[in-house]
């Protein structure tokens, strides 16, 4: 199959995932403590780990590359913590936005630890894609509306720059010729370690989740299922167009196209299904997506180049 139909099928996965994610935390949770999802994840993830050492196989390796693997998974399941919190205040697009910038933080981090150089076109599409967030806050015109999208704002940033903190250590570790499905296996471990030992210290998430699994029990673990199903996937698939494309191709492509698809799915969805598709539909909102949307993907676009 094409590297490009590759990407494409991981990038509308991502988008419809992060639709059942703002789902779970609008209708399912009704923003109160969404990030209790938690506990419903650490054992769908403890799960897929199992899945993974019983029909795969996990090969031998050191402990440093153990802890690496695990810490990254952790760092992951830490991020998503922002993640559901900011999702209270914000829709899908808002989220696939900030998103993006997850390759400007590995980049930065690659020049101050690795000494690498930035081209003028990088550093100019680094500085396109940081306005986004700015269109977004200011086309909230009421002073309450813009206080709720600073603070979601603010969210997302940590998330991406957890996120970011994850992919690196996870990418410099399997640059140690490492069997990926081994390092998957304890990156997902760690994460499911993570979200049982937090949901277990934490008595409110404890209390949130028993109350959403008596209103929805079987649509709670579906939709969860789904979400965790449908990214596990569209991770093969990239990491699948890798093996026969350039990276960075790639990941252009399926982050640009992510973007794309998941405004214009957010309106479309929002018509025909408006407790699934999430968006606001005000005109100025709308057009302050469609703006930061084709800003990010510009910049993308030329910090690519």
């Amino acid at each position: 199959m094409h590297w490009i139909i590759l990407c494409l099928i991981a990038a509308f996965g991502y988008s419809i995932a992060a639709f059942i994610d703002n789902y779970n935390t609008d209708i399912i949770f009704k923003s109160r403590k969404p990030q209790a999802i938690k506990a419903v994840n650490g054992f769908l993830y403890l799960i897929i780990a199992a899945i993974i050492f019983i029909f795969i196989g996990v090969k031998e390796s050191s402990l440093e590359i153990i802890l690496l693997s695990a810490l990254s998974g952790v760092v992951a399941s830490i991020a998503s913590i922002p993640y559901y919190l900011a999702l209270r205040e914000e829709e899908s697009t808002t989220a696939a936005i900030y998103y993006q910038l997850i390759p400007v933080f590995c980049i930065f981090a690659d020049v101050f630890l690795l000494g690498k150089t930035l081209t003028t076109l990088q550093v100019f599409g680094f500085c396109i894609i940081l306005t986004a967030p700015f269109i977004i806050i200011l086309a909230r015109r009421r002073k309450s509306a813009r206080k709720f999208e600073i603070q979601a704002s603010l969210l997302f940033l940590a998330y991406v720059a957890l996120l970011s903190v994850s992919d690196i250590i996870f990418a410099k570790t399997e640059q140690r010729n490492t069997d990926p499905m081994t390092m998957f296996f304890w990156f997902t471990l760690g994460r499911a370690a993570f979200d049982i030992i937090s949901t277990a210290i934490m008595p409110s998430w404890r209390k949130r989740i028993k109350q959403v699994r008596k209103d929805f029990p079987i649509k709670l673990f579906v939709m969860t299922a789904l979400t965790i199903g449908i990214c596990i996937a569209a991770d093969f698939l990239i990491r699948l167009s890798f093996t026969t494309t350039n990276t960075s191709f790639a990941t252009v492509v399926s982050n640009t196209t992510e973007l794309i698809m998941t405004f214009m799915l957010g309106i479309i969805l929002t018509v025909i299904w408006p407790n699934f598709g999430r968006e606001k539909l005000n005109r100025h909102i709308v057009l302050s997506h469609l703006i930061a949307t084709v800003i990010v993907v510009v910049g993308v676009i030329l910090t690519q180049i």
